[in-house]
């Protein structure tokens, strides 16, 4: 028979029969072990937690905050460290907490102190600007695709990787800024 196991039970249970269930924001490796006679395998993959849509986390020591009114909000991402990362919304239903408020999504502050964009963390996103600070290092796969009003993007100094499909479907992008390093 097949035996599963999860790396992590806070993020994602795996029942006896290898239904998985989201807890968290994260990931976890699921390990199946089969054994049938003289025949034996293993397989492991990767499931990412959804992230509590009432849960003001977005990173083990980042918050989000959305303000403003109507379609014409700001999403702030506070605190230090990474940010989880994402399901994204051309995949499935968006894991992002403020998935909800998408579409009216104008305006994204990063702060000072958060140092990783999570993969698909605005995907699909309506806002027109994004304001990315020099804590910044690295920029996740899928980070700012299909946000297709964006027109300008500076990608700071200290930023020393950018994932796959970044700004994929960013129709309105016209102007990266890009450090010399």
């Amino acid at each position: 028979g097949v035996t599963w196991n999860s790396s992590d039970e806070s993020i994602v249970t795996i029942s006896a029969d290898g239904e998985a269930t989201a807890v968290s924001g994260g990931s976890a490796k699921i390990t199946a072990y089969f054994e049938e006679g003289n025949i034996s395998g293993e397989a492991e993959f990767v499931i990412k937690g959804v992230q509590d849509p009432d849960s003001e986390k977005c990173g083990d020591n980042a918050t989000w905050a959305v303000t403003g009114e109507g379609n014409d909000l700001t999403l702030t991402i506070s605190g230090t460290g990474k940010m989880y990362d994402f399901w994204g919304k051309y995949e499935m239903e968006s894991s992002t907490p403020w998935a909800s408020y998408a579409d009216d999504i104008r305006t994204v502050v990063i702060e000072d102190g958060i140092t990783s964009i999570g993969d698909c963390a605005f995907q699909g996103c309506a806002m027109t600007g994004v304001i990315i600070p020099d804590s910044v290092t690295s920029i996740g796969d899928s980070a700012f695709q299909y946000c297709s009003n964006v027109t300008s993007i500076s990608i700071p100094e200290g930023v020393t990787s950018i994932g796959n499909s970044v700004f994929e479907g960013c129709y309105d992008l016209t102007h990266i800024s890009i450090p010399d390093s």
